[in-house]
């Protein structure tokens, strides 16, 4: 480890100067790493957003697919990549690949911006941002590998903006031009940073106190500061105009008990701390060490929090306490957000936050603030303690980077549908295609119905009855879904689907052959609804007793 350590003082030293090629060269080393350890059937896969919004990037323009909205916001680095893939790359063979090494690559830049000296005033030893800056990319959760959650890591850019900004020294033009090239994807990233616009909106008015009253020159400051307030305000605009997507999820609690509630709800929270502090240690130890682990984590990291404020105020320390405050404020949208929606209530609050690796995503801030806090304590111990640190952060990064879930990312099922099997369709002139795992999420052109999951009822070894009438529609494509369980049957590239319409046969060819959870069929031509009173599979698959069920969509 001394030697690594060298290596890299040796490095860092020689190119302190140009920190261009440093934060270049550190990013294409994180995105390597992430490379190494990832499964690449996991990347060779589209997933939610990935399928319903960034694949529109193909037949958009790119004023449509920077309006349309991602949940409820516009998340536009995701969109930038998508279109970097599509339309300048033109990687549509290898669009899952592309899409999250660019991805990677710019979450990896984003924290590589922590090792640049302006973050000096938050950690002093480069050493330790450096060892931080691994850790964060490397966390073993499954979500933060996701196309749709690298935008967390632009935090790093608002912090930069942050500290660059609340400095009354003139900005260098390299300063400016990163600022305003970078602050539309900083700005347009996840909402639980919104708070840092009135952090921005703060600095606006001190500086011009001090451009007015104190005769300082500070117009610079001012006109950049003027262009971030800008970009929040459209998206807070365009959030407001979106925020209906969110209100069908909303999650009602029960009041009855409500100081029972708090009790447990505060105790969640501690252990959200806690896990924040010592995630990877969560995901190998068991199940009931790492609960008590993670909440006797947290009182410490609660503790820190306190320490820190009382400190901070104290000592005038205005900026430190300004992004202690932002992060804990961030943390605060997250949690409101979490016990706000349904299904993310279910994940964090009713079940254990370590016992998958999926959904976690939106705690990222709550990891950030027990990082920081501890390590602002930490640091003012004594000097062995940037030592202390480091070795604690490296062993972290070592063990995530260990765990043995990498070698399969355990999501509970395989995909369905690959990209190499849907990519065909996008050519065609009535795409549909589902996201790797069903079609909760799905990207289609033209089409216009989508029926909801209609129940089979199996009437031989090969034919299905369809239990539910369907509206008066033109079908085009057809998907069944069976239980992924010892019974379920496999289909081949030769098996086809078949309905018969006053004795004329219509065939559909199969998309995706193989042992699959669903299996998606397309017709030649559209064909009505009501000729699927039954439905035929081209050889016998003994589906008596089978569970099956599927989904029509057409015009």
């Amino acid at each position: 480890m001394s030697d690594i350590m060298q290596i890299f003082n040796q490095y860092f030293k020689k190119n302190r100067y140009n920190s261009a090629f440093l934060l270049i060269a550190l990013s294409v080393m994180l995105t390597l790493l992430r490379f190494f350890i990832v499964n690449l059937v996991d990347i060779s896969v589209l997933r939610n957003e990935e399928v319903s919004i960034y694949l529109h990037a193909a037949e958009k323009s790119c004023v449509e697919f920077f309006m349309m909205p991602d949940s409820n916001y516009i998340n536009l680095i995701n969109k930038f990549c998508a279109v970097l893939t599509l339309k300048v790359l033109k990687a549509f063979d290898n669009y899952a690949q592309v899409q999250n090494i660019l991805n990677w690559f710019f979450a990896a830049l984003c924290s590589s911006l922590f090792l640049t000296k302006q973050f000096e005033i938050l950690i002093r030893s480069w050493k330790i941002r450096l060892a931080l800056c691994f850790y964060v990319y490397l966390l073993p959760v499954l979500d933060f590998y996701m196309v749709f959650s690298q935008g967390y890591y632009l935090v790093f850019v608002l912090l930069f903006y942050l500290l660059v900004l609340s400095d009354i020294r003139r900005l260098t033009s390299g300063e400016i031009v990163f600022i305003c090239l970078s602050a539309p994807f900083a700005v347009f990233s996840k909402p639980v940073f919104f708070v840092f616009g009135f952090a921005f909106l703060g600095l606006f008015f001190l500086h011009l106190y001090r451009c007015v009253c104190c005769h300082r020159p500070l117009k610079v400051h001012l006109w950049i500061l003027t262009y971030i307030l800008a970009l929040y305000v459209f998206q807070v605009w365009f959030t407001t105009n979106h925020s209906s997507y969110m209100r069908e999820f909303a999650h009602h609690f029960d009041k009855s008990n409500i100081i029972g509630l708090l009790f447990f709800l505060a105790g969640k929270v501690v252990i959200f701390l806690g896990y924040g502090l010592i995630c990877p240690l969560a995901h190998v130890l068991p199940r009931n060490i790492a609960n008590m682990s993670c909440f006797f984590a947290g009182l410490i990291v609660a503790g820190t929090i306190v320490l820190n404020c009382i400190i901070l105020i104290k000592n005038r320390l205005w900026v430190l306490l300004t992004v202690l405050m932002l992060l804990i404020t961030s943390c605060l949208i997250t949690l409101y957000g979490a016990i706000s929606v349904n299904f993310l209530y279910e994940r964090f609050f009713v079940q254990d936050i370590f016992a998958f690796q999926w959904s976690q995503r939106i705690i990222f801030p709550v990891i950030l603030l027990a990082l920081f806090s501890c390590i602002f304590s930490v640091q003012r111990l004594h000097e062995c303690s940037e030592k202390i640190i480091i070795a604690v952060l490296w062993l972290l990064c070592a063990l995530s980077y260990g765990i043995s879930s990498w070698s399969c990312w355990s999501t509970g099922y395989m995909p369905s549908f690959t990209w190499k099997q849907t990519r065909p369709l996008l050519e065609e002139r009535y795409p549909f295609i589902p996201h790797a795992y069903g079609i909760e999420f799905y990207y289609m052109r033209g089409l216009q119905f989508v029926s909801k999951d209609v129940a089979f009822k199996s009437v031989g070894n090969n034919s299905l009855a369809v239990l539910d009438a369907l509206p008066e529609k033109k079908i085009l494509y057809v998907m069944l879904k069976q239980i992924p369980d010892s019974n379920a049957f496999s289909l081949t590239s030769s098996d086809a689907l078949i309905v018969n319409v006053d004795g004329v046969e219509y065939k559909a060819r199969l998309i995706n052959p193989g042992l699959n959870a669903e299996y998606l069929f397309k017709f030649d031509e559209f064909v009505p609804s009501d000729a699927f009173k039954q439905i035929h599979i081209t050889r016998p698959l003994a589906l008596t007793g089978r569970s099956v069920s599927g989904y029509f969509i057409g015009l």
